[in-house]
């Protein structure tokens, strides 16, 4: 009966395991069917006029790049960066 214990922890362990490794793969899969993920961050400035006139800039530059990814790029995962 000594022997059962330890056996019966190891299945428990593994069988928490494969669940967070399916979860994690589900999850994995999901996030890698987007065609294209992008994180866009805009410093804002006290001027209402420049402000709105930056946001009028990103939001053309995030536009530009997903006609630019839908009709230039191959399918493959493409990360760019703006400095």
């Amino acid at each position: 009966m000594g022997a059962e214990f330890p056996y019966d922890a190891a299945v428990a362990v593994y069988r928490h395991l494969s669940k967070k490794q399916e979860v994690g793969e589900k999850f994995y899969n999901k996030i890698m069917a987007i065609p294209m993920l992008m994180t866009v961050i805009m410093q804002e400035n006290q001027h209402l006029i420049v402000s709105q006139d930056d946001f009028a800039a990103t939001s053309i530059v995030i536009h530009n790049f997903s006609l630019q990814r839908s009709h230039s790029f191959p399918k493959d995962k493409i990360r760019y960066t703006i400095q």
